[in-house]
């Protein structure tokens, strides 16, 4: 009734009756943030403005423009001779919807779109919702559908590991196993890592590479993540050394997931033997939410370390405001030391801030004497990789008791 445009029934049965079809389904990118920012009224007379500008790009009978859900419109040609036209038409399209703001009131509005586009009129629409995500996730402006994106074979490897995860969980087959972590000063392992991993039912042990980003997608990552802090927490209690736990601004932001967190360390009593890892660190946009966290958490005795720092995004400034304690060198950083001496130069700039900033280094990775020695050279605080341990079952964490390198 907002737009008086067709609906997605009305473009499935307009797709069945055309002969050659073209389909472009348009996004606005990040509507919700219109929404939420300047209220539903003017969101309505954006998603208004919009369909008119894309009602007013129509220049022929054999055109036709939709709107599918909220943000999302679908832009149908009937008889497409050219698919270099169409894609064309389609540039054309996302200029005169983006390049010119949406004025109401005071308000001064300017869109970003996202696109997917599909030709093969088997699979028309399915075939653009996907390229529309592929779309996204590369943070194109549109991007055309095509056999090379092999996308059915990765949903059906999806739908396979989401089964699998979700059984491990039911049989209590995802579990933590745990890397020592060397103190370079005491010559002593005092620090373990909770690492998730997943058994097989004929005991091979899966890295979390396979699993944890489908578990996401499935939904099931806030679970692993409360049984990590289950399991990290019944180490602490268990052991005399700090255990460390993974946790993601994804974590951090779900409400469920941090109260389970705090509420499991205040009543096991362990936070002095806590170090949380914050991993994902790139860019927090959620920063109030994120040090509010912290100083909770740091209220009951945790540390907190960065992970993988030191290549990519790496923000100095970010670790001042969030009152770290510890930084994890990048191991693909630290795997480089021994061969490459701009790396060395990077680790030794991280390893003096940190003393300046009154922060403790711990390198991972180190893999052999060599990196070992480095690492000790250039004044790293704690050492991490296979030359000290690799990661062991729950069981095996009190075989190094008295081990001192």
């Amino acid at each position: 009734m907002l737009t008086k445009l067709g609906n997605r029934f009305k473009l499935l049965n307009d797709i069945q009756s055309s002969n050659k079809p073209a389909l472009a389904i348009i996004d606005i990118d990040s509507f919700k943030e219109i929404n939420d920012f300047y209220g539903h009224e003017i969101g309505d007379n954006v998603i208004v403005e919009f369909s008119k500008r894309l009602d007013d790009f129509i220049s022929d009978q054999f055109t036709e423009v939709y709107r599918l859900q909220a943000d999302q419109f679908a832009f149908l040609y009937r008889e497409c001779s050219s698919k270099e036209s169409f894609e064309s038409r389609i540039q054309e399209l996302i200029v005169e919807l983006t390049n010119k703001p949406i004025f109401f009131e005071q308000h001064e509005i300017l869109l970003g779109v996202s696109v997917g586009i599909s030709f093969e009129k088997k699979e028309l629409f399915i075939n653009a919702d996907i390229a529309l995500k592929m779309a996204k996730q590369s943070k194109k402006n549109y991007v055309t559908y095509t056999k090379d994106f092999n996308i059915e074979q990765e949903y059906e490897n999806n739908l396979i590991w989401s089964k699998k995860i979700k059984k491990a969980l039911d049989e209590d087959r995802i579990v933590a196993f745990f890397q020592p972590i060397y103190n370079k000063r005491t010559k002593k392992i005092e620090k373990f890592e909770a690492l998730v991993r997943m058994i097989e039912p004929d005991e091979e042990i899966i890295s979390p590479f396979f699993f944890l980003e489908i578990s996401k997608k499935a939904k099931l990552y806030p679970k692993i993540t409360m049984l990590m802090i289950d399991k990290a927490i019944k180490a602490a209690l268990s052991h005399d050394y700090a255990i460390s736990l993974n946790i993601t601004i994804e974590d951090i932001l779900n409400q469920e997931v941090n109260n389970y967190l705090i509420q499991s360390i205040q009543e096991s009593g362990v936070g002095k033997k806590i170090v949380i890892e914050l991993v994902e660190s790139e860019g927090i946009e959620n920063f109030e939410e994120v040090y509010s966290f912290i100083k909770q958490v740091k209220l009951f005795g945790c540390k907190l370390a960065i992970d993988d720092f030191g290549t990519g995004y790496s923000n100095f400034e970010y670790l001042l405001k969030l009152d770290i304690d510890y930084i994890k060198i990048d191991g693909s950083l630290v795997k480089e030391l021994d061969k490459n001496e701009h790396m060395r130069l990077i680790a030794k700039t991280i390893v003096a801030f940190a003393k300046t900033a009154n922060m403790k280094t711990i390198a991972e990775f180190v893999s052999h004497k060599e990196i070992m020695e480095i690492v000790e050279e250039i004044g790293v605080d704690y050492i991490q990789g296979y030359y000290i341990g690799k990661p062991v079952p729950y069981d095996e964490i009190s075989s190094f008791k008295n081990i001192s390198l």
